[in-house]
């Protein structure tokens, strides 16, 4: 599939729109993160994840963006994650926010892709 057709179909992936009508995209699985990244991904998107393992890539495809965005689109990452079925009642989960710039690329031994954080 080429990335115009994965853009143009953000609805096979997990996607809403905030509050001040910006789009959120992120995958439903570790396949699906790994088209997100590819298809949707600027130097200047906000980029969301748990901090633990489990949960979709979300991105926020603007370059403007407000702290609501930002707090919807935490909240739309955790409610997809792994750890939402195994929080305890009032506990948080952790979602670590990143710039598409952060992100690159790397082969594991077991040549598997992982998704890195470069510390600027």
């Amino acid at each position: 599939m080429n990335t115009k057709t994965v853009v143009d179909n953000y609805t096979a992936y997990r996607w809403f729109f905030t509050s001040s009508n910006k789009l959120v995209v992120g995958g439903k699985s570790a396949e699906q993160n790994e088209l997100v990244l590819k298809a949707f991904l600027k130097s200047d998107f906000p980029v969301m994840h748990t901090t633990k393992p489990g949960s979709g890539f979300m991105i926020l495809l603007s370059d403007r963006w407000n702290r609501e965005d930002l707090q919807e689109m935490a909240s739309f990452c955790g409610c997809f994650s792994q750890q939402w079925k195994k929080v305890k009642k009032g506990e948080k989960i952790s979602v670590d926010l990143f710039m598409g710039r952060q992100l690159y690329k790397t082969k594991t031994p077991y040549q598997a892709f992982q998704e890195k954080m470069r510390k600027e």
